[in-house]
């Protein structure tokens, strides 16, 4: 194993300090005032149980944790009556648990993906943690991994919920409970809890691909007013852009942006802007002459400046 960094952990005062444990020939067991986890040697199984003796996750006998490769993965029993949530961003039901469909499978891998429906996975944000009620209480598991992960709900085995990444480590976290607040309490106390944000963000946000040019934004900023629709927020995507250009305008379609940003102000709206972080190869183009001097471009393995494509060319 590499080193024991984690770029997700925010706080590392977890845990109870008053932990026993038991190490024996075929077994050990790791014992808190609220949990118990016992490691079978042979073959390596874990099983977590509360105080009282009922086993609230375990791996499952025949699967349980695999090294296939680059690959690590562990497989969990999944019990009837489990209901499963969670994954961050993905369509279709909040219950992940398929009841009926045959079960689900994600892949935690940042896309674009404009125009999805309800069976396309992965969008855009990756969240690997996830939330298992089972008989009214609940326990959550956040798998600590950055490569490319995925999550079986009961798909190849109702049975069974699998988990695993193509590489790197398998590091998870198992969350007590036994409430759904909890589980979600504890899991944003070890990755960090988002800074309240300004009143303003959390009102509607009027968002969609794309706004322009400047009279349509003012006319659909007209209409939310009119209508008395509340709204504080309107964003703009990339076809404020010059030629995609981030940092720009394009003065054909947005010949004046402080004066468009102060009269929304006035309407009571805020802006924003799409930014993404792909500087286009011109030179004079003020970010991309910066970064070549200040050396912050990604480079090949040559030294020469990596390029690719990203928007097409306008």
């Amino acid at each position: 194993f590499g080193r024991d960094h984690s770029y997700a952990v925010a706080n590392r005062d977890f845990g109870d300090p008053r932990a026993s444990i038991e190490a024996g020939p075929h077994q050990s067991r790791v014992a808190t005032s609220a949990l118990r986890l016992t490691i079978h040697h042979d073959p390596f199984r874990l099983a977590f149980t509360d105080a009282k003796g009922e086993v609230r996750d375990e791996d499952d006998a025949d699967r349980g944790i695999a090294f296939a490769g680059p690959t690590v993965q562990v497989s969990k029993r999944l019990l009837e009556n489990d209901h499963v949530y969670g994954f961050g961003e993905k369509a279709g039901r909040l219950d992940k648990r398929g009841w009926g469909l045959g079960g689900v499978s994600y892949a935690m891998w940042n896309s674009d993906t404009y125009g999805y429906d309800g069976s396309t996975d992965p969008l855009y944000a990756s969240v690997p943690f996830f939330m298992v009620l089972r008989n009214g209480r609940a326990h959550g598991i956040f798998l600590d991994n950055t490569y490319r992960t995925f999550f079986d709900v009961g798909k190849q085995s109702q049975e069974r919920l699998t988990f695993g990444a193509e590489g790197g480590e398998l590091d998870y976290y198992f969350i007590a409970g036994p409430t759904p607040k909890e589980v979600v309490s504890r899991y944003t106390a070890l990755t960090g809890r988002t800074p309240l944000p300004p009143r303003w963000a959390l009102g509607y946000h009027q968002c969609r691909y794309s706004y322009y040019p400047e009279a349509k934004v003012r006319f659909l900023a007209e209409n939310f007013r009119q209508r008395k629709i509340p709204a504080d927020t309107l964003w703009l995507d990339i076809h404020y852009l010059d030629a995609y250009k981030p940092f720009t305008w394009d003065q054909e379609r947005f010949p004046d942006p402080a004066g468009l940003l102060a009269d929304l102000r006035r309407q009571g709206f805020r802006v924003v802007t799409i930014i993404d972080p792909h500087p286009k190869k011109e030179v004079g183009y003020q970010p991309y002459d910066t970064g070549l001097a200040g050396d912050h471009f990604v480079r090949n393995p040559d030294g020469s400046v990596y390029e690719a494509p990203v928007w097409p060319a306008q």
